[in-house]
């Protein structure tokens, strides 16, 4: 007996995709309805990412795929530097493109 209809008939279906400029505007849509891609610091983030979407979008989709860790230093919350490590970035979206989520890993 199964407890829950199968996700697929209640889920339009799901995709985990790179990061790509025809995809800025959904992801751009949900910071300014206040999703940030991170849980610390939330808002400060979710700032910086907008304005990278209009400073410079192709610089954003490149600093999402670092996977050589190439983006140099970074500051930590003591206020010492270290090395970036290598990262991915993927877009959650539903149907084609309607961005839900974004997912990383270092």
């Amino acid at each position: 007996m199964a407890c829950h209809p199968p996700i697929s008939s209640i889920m339009p279906p799901t995709q985990i995709r790179c990061p790509e400029l025809g995809l800025l505007a959904t992801d751009e849509n949900a910071l300014k309805r206040g999703w940030s891609p991170k849980t610390i610091d939330r808002e400060p983030v979710r700032q910086a990412h907008l304005d990278a979407i209009v400073r410079d979008p192709e610089g954003l989709l490149a600093g999402l795929d670092d996977p050589t860790a190439s983006n140099g230093r970074i500051r930590l919350p003591d206020g010492t530097t270290t090395e970036h490590l290598p990262a991915r970035t993927w877009y959650i979206t539903e149907e084609e493109s309607a961005f839900c989520d974004a997912i990383g890993l270092r």
